[in-house]
């Protein structure tokens, strides 16, 4: 195949088609089907986290910044081998040629970003301000539900509402993400918050995080549903680690 920059995929994108109008049950479950695949490995991998790393609520302790340090360094961990590890295939050993590039630029260096080179701007915005303000939310309902300040759910008090609640999250996110991000394009928080993120027009795997702290606070502000409905201290987990990607 010829190396070409301007990728796309086939024309015209189609919506979902569960939301698709007359519907085509078929066609719908299949991709319900698809969705739940996809979602069940990224679950299979979180539950790993917790059930081998991770502190459970009896380890949480107010005075003792152990379990908060843990936290975040399975957080680092986990975003520095994703984001970390794409750039490496993409970018440092370039194991992927051109024909899939949306856009022909490179990353920059340029006065623009801070350290005057994108790629380390992405990374400091990241790893600095991102999973800081990840982690506090996920400490925050930890805390909440061993406080009893958060209804808590578990597999014995139903596993119906239990898993369901796995894929409502991730449809909830993405409402969540829409009005969130409408409000950032208004043009006072565009200018003073959104912009930062918007320097990037050649992306990369670090760019996705690379925002603003009040953008951060936002965007991973979504959990914050936990403290009103029932839910357990592994779907905050999965919840947060899905806005990762």
């Amino acid at each position: 195949m010829k190396n070409i920059w301007n990728y796309h995929p086939t024309l015209p994108i189609e919506t979902s088609p569960v939301f698709n109008w007359p519907p085509r049950l078929s066609v719908s479950i299949m991709w319900l089907l698809s969705f739940l695949s996809v979602r069940g490995v990224f679950l299979i991998g979180i539950y790993i986290v917790w059930f081998t790393v991770h502190p459970k609520l009896g380890d949480i302790a107010i005075g003792d910044n152990l379990w908060y340090v843990q936290i975040y360094s399975i957080n680092f961990l986990m975003i520095t081998l994703l984001a970390g590890g794409l750039h490496a295939y993409y970018y440092v050993f370039s194991l992927q040629d051109s024909s899939h590039r949306f856009e022909k630029r490179d990353m920059e260096k340029s006065k623009r970003f801070t350290f005057n080179d994108q790629v380390l701007d992405n990374i400091f915005w990241t790893l600095v301000s991102s999973i800081a303000i990840w982690t506090f939310y996920q400490c925050l309902l930890l805390v909440a539900y061993k406080k009893g300040f958060a209804p808590l759910h578990s597999w014995e008090d139903g596993p119906v509402w239990y898993m369901f609640l796995f894929v409502l999250i991730t449809f909830y996110i993405s409402l969540y993400f829409y009005c969130t991000h409408r409000m950032l394009h208004w043009r006072i928080l565009y200018k003073s918050v959104h912009f930062l993120h918007h320097r990037n027009i050649a992306t990369g795997p670090w760019s996705g995080l690379s925002m603003h702290p009040v953008e951060h606070l936002a965007y991973f502000g979504s959990v914050l549903i936990h403290l009103v409905i029932l839910s357990s201290p592994i779907h905050v987990v999965f919840h947060l680690a899905w806005l990762v990607p």
